[in-house]
């Protein structure tokens, strides 16, 4: 089957947010991720990861500035296909209010992802996010 998400990473002084998957979601539970969901029907994927970065986090699209949309990435795992939609955006806040989906939430410096527990292909989705064209 194939699916297509959006994963966003929120920027703020040099640091991204990383979200805790709570035991409550259907896969990668406790495994560290950024601001992701399935997109859904002919929905457009940066509508959905506006929608996603307020759900999670809280935190509303006033105060966020789309910095880059990185070209999608396929995923091919267990007979089941994903293209991510990887998108940067910079924060005027860190104020995090997380939903059911997340337990926690931590602002690092992105050479420091490898050091947490990620769902599959993170590192990558962020080198897709950050690259221009």
């Amino acid at each position: 089957m194939k699916k297509r998400a959006v994963t966003s990473f929120i920027l703020n002084g040099g640091k991204i947010l990383l979200l805790k998957r709570s035991d409550r979601v259907g896969s990668f539970r406790r495994h560290w991720h950024g601001v992701s969901g399935f997109i859904e029907g002919n929905e457009k994927p940066l509508k959905r990861a506006y929608m996603e970065i307020f759900q999670e986090t809280g935190i509303t699209r006033d105060k966020l500035s789309l910095l880059n949309a990185g070209k999608p990435l396929a995923i091919e795992e267990d007979n089941a296909s994903l293209t991510i939609h990887p998108f940067l955006f910079s924060s005027s806040t860190k104020t995090v209010r997380l939903n059911w989906e997340n337990t926690d939430c931590r602002w690092v410096y992105p050479s420091r992802i490898r050091r947490y527990r990620t769902v599959p292909k993170l590192k990558k989705a962020l080198e897709y996010a950050e690259k221009q064209g």
